[in-house]
């Protein structure tokens, strides 16, 4: 789960060299001297902020999944497609500029995500190789893996997962490395759901990719190819129901940051016990807590009263199944 479309809500509003969050912890009574009072020599204060805004996305992500459960159809588009297979030859290739994988998501009626995991590099020699994804909306560098030498000519690290949250766009991303030389690839073999050189299946389209030496990174710019530069990978596409809460961010944003500051307050009271202090004040600590856990419940209960059901026909139905119950005579 991805929901970094609710970064910058919320954050303490002193801190210097940050925009201002949206809404600051300290309207709650959360301030620098408080959080450092309880912090442990694991962590520093903008830490502890990161830890409780996962948490609190986690929580509350769960509460909405939970209460359209009957709603929700869990739709994968493509299962665990492996892009990018040796070519017989097992000759080395090299090219100028960037090259790669080019993959295109089209599924605009739904908040989906892609997942790329299984990553490796057929290397010409012993070096690692760093893969990077960029975005070609914009040119974004979305993420990074390094992949480590092995003792064969393929670099594996089949434990990175890396989530790509997409949602209602056509999403286009181009995968590369900083390798010069590598052993031939091509996108696949004895592929059904090939046409040409590219894979095209559940509105995911993956074809090797040719950026040429000096172009910036958008997609006008990459020229589709049969070969994916030494770089193999397992695709998948699949609805990210979660993604919905991206689409209210700002009408959650008060439950959001009361969220937060229950559980940053929850970990004081935990640093109190742990660290048996007798400068912070359990009393206040717990009277703050309890004042933003019942705003969060109350935020939450009202929103999901009147919240609409998500318009995304693909991963949510509109008529939710019915249940009939009969009450047997004692």
């Amino acid at each position: 789960m991805s929901l970094d479309c609710f970064d910058g809500l919320v954050g303490l509003g002193s801190s210097c060299g940050s925009s201002p969050p949206l809404l600051p912890l300290e309207a709650r009574g959360v301030d620098e001297s408080l959080l450092t009072a309880f912090t442990g020599k694991e962590t520093d204060v903008q830490t502890l902020i990161h830890y409780a805004e996962m948490q609190a996305r986690h929580e509350i992500a769960a509460r909405v999944i939970t209460h359209y459960s009957r709603r929700i159809l869990p739709v994968t588009f493509l299962h665990r497609r492996r892009v990018g297979e040796p070519n017989k030859s097992h000759l080395p290739e090299s090219n100028t500029g960037i090259n790669g994988i080019l993959i295109e998501v089209n599924q605009p009626r739904a908040n989906t995500s892609l997942i790329l995991t299984g990553w490796q590099y057929f290397a010409f020699g012993a070096q690692s190789a760093t893969i990077s994804i960029y975005d070609l909306a914009d040119g974004t560098l979305l993420n990074k893996t390094v992949v480590m030498p092995s003792a064969t000519d393929a670099i594996a690290n089949n434990e990175a997962v890396i989530t790509i949250p997409i949602r209602r766009r056509l999403g286009r991303f181009l995968v590369t490395h900083d390798q010069a030389q590598w052993r031939k690839m091509v996108i696949g073999a004895g592929c059904t759901s090939c046409t040409g050189s590219s894979i095209n299946f559940g509105g995911v389209k993956i074809s090797g990719a040719h950026l040429p030496q000096g172009a910036s990174i958008n997609r006008s710019n990459v020229r589709s190819t049969s070969s994916t530069a030494g770089l193999s990978l397992i695709a998948s596409l699949v609805c990210d129901h979660t993604q919905l809460l991206c689409e209210y961010r700002d009408l959650f944003a008060p439950a959001y940051a009361a969220k937060v500051a229950q559980i940053l307050f929850q970990r004081g009271l935990e640093a109190v016990d742990r660290l048996n202090s007798h400068t912070i004040n359990r009393e206040a600590l717990e009277e703050r807590r309890d004042i933003a856990m019942a705003d969060y419940q109350a935020q939450m209960n009202g929103l999901l009263s009147h919240l609409h059901i998500p318009g995304d026909d693909v991963c949510f139905t509109c008529n939710a199944p019915v249940i009939h119950t009969k009450t047997l005579p004692g």
